[in-house]
């Protein structure tokens, strides 16, 4: 009995930090992308995180950052002129800017099976509150309610409007099976841990509107993903770990309304067309890489790391052979976009002696460094975890 509760202990003291990946949307840093699990049987785990960021400038696909509605270039009025002739436009380019504040709770159930295998649900909920504010031309400066002079006639043209968007909601949330082992016949490091995950990506966020500029969608639109999932870590001199995380999702493709240019000069964000398409979703894929001091002082745990994350490009098939493929797909909206970004975590471990129960918490910071077509947005957040063990 003794031999089981200090294995219990062990456990608690040990067992990392569970985050998920699959996350990946330009508009927000992708989260740190976990460690692997140990091996420890019939042991439940609940993790909630809540964490937020505010934000009113992006970085285009040159890198610079730009206002934050202006990651795709400046509207070219000259060229939706042509889409809307009996429309006033004036001639030259604009872009609108504003600001967003956008917050993330992630909630992650997990269970270990007999023999290392394990399965885990995330269910994220995301609130996105994007504010355009104006709208800024060679011919001056103009606020969101009265542009209507200025692209009111285009944008009804188009069936479209420009809003305050707060949308708030489930985003799409992933289903993994996996097994993890720990290897300790080592002779000069602690141990190995390694863990392999694969699983289903549900389409369970809410879609992008056609008819609202700027909104996005709450995942990928529709799409089933299947994710890849990989971290492996080093433990040496009792505290200290160094791991390493990777992780890929490829998607299936299917058939929707999409908005797109009606000719190639179109930039930013006004697509005046609807068609439908045969959607292929580009694969996302993460790697990340961390130090970390494991309940080095009073059961606190601190993790640096660094992460890259990419997009793969999207690309339109459309149903009307009319209409130009190689146009339409020549779409700063449709490109690859990527992120470059450093994690801080600091956890304390609550657990004491002989309890079966295991509380700790912490604090998430993640900071962008740079990117392509992103949301400049970094975040901060706080978690709490609960491991619980079902045999005692």
């Amino acid at each position: 009995m003794n031999g089981t509760k200090n294995a219990l202990i062990f456990f608690f003291i040990s067992f990392p930090l569970l985050i998920y990946g699959q996350d990946g949307y330009f508009f927000k840093a992708i989260p740190f992308g976990g460690e692997p699990r140990l091996p420890r049987e019939y042991m439940s785990t609940l993790y909630i995180e809540l964490s937020g960021g505010s934000t009113d400038s992006s970085r285009n696909g040159q890198k610079e950052k730009v206002d934050l509605l202006s990651l795709y270039g400046p509207e070219n009025l000259t060229a939706l002129a042509s889409t809307a002739p009996s429309c006033s436009l004036p001639t030259g380019y604009g872009s609108f800017y504003g600001d967003l504040d956008f917050f993330n709770l992630n909630i992650t159930v997990a269970h270990t099976l007999h023999g290392g295998f394990f399965a885990q649900y995330v269910l994220p909920v995301m609130l996105y509150n994007l504010r355009p504010t104006g709208f800024i031309s060679e011919h001056g400066k103009l606020s969101v309610s009265n542009t209507s002079s200025t692209l009111g006639c285009l944008l009804n043209s188009c069936d479209l409007r420009v809003n305050h968007i707060r949308k708030k909601g489930a985003a799409d949330s992933p289903l993994t099976l996996g097994y993890t082992h720990s290897y300790t016949n080592t002779e000069y490091i602690d141990f190995i841990d390694y863990t392999l995950q694969a699983g289903v990506l549900f389409p369970s966020g809410k879609r992008k509107s056609l008819h609202t500029l700027f909104d996005v969608a709450f995942g990928y639109n529709g799409h089933w993903g299947f994710p890849l999932i990989a971290d492996i870590s080093w433990g040496a001199f009792d505290w200290l770990t160094v791991g390493i995380h990777a992780e890929g999702t490829l998607f299936l493709s299917k058939d929707y309304r999409v908005r797109v240019k009606t000719n190639t000069a179109q930039e930013g964000w006004i697509r005046p067309d609807t068609i439908l398409a045969y959607v292929h979703q580009g694969s996302f894929a993460q790697a990340a890489t961390y130090i970390k001091a494991d309940h080095w002082l009073c059961n606190n745990s601190i993790t640096i790391g660094y992460s890259y994350a990419h997009k793969a490009r999207n690309y339109y098939r459309p149903h009307d052979r009319t209409i130009s493929t190689s146009m339409i797909n020549d779409d700063q909206q449709l490109f690859s976009w990527s992120q470059h970004l450093f994690h801080l975590l600091i956890e304390q471990d609550f657990t004491q002696d002989n309890q079966h129960i295991g509380p700790r918490v912490g604090l998430v910071y993640t900071q962008q460094l740079t990117g392509r077509r992103i949301f400049r947005l970094s975040t901060v957040g706080a978690y709490l975890g609960l491991d619980i063990a079902w045999f005692f």
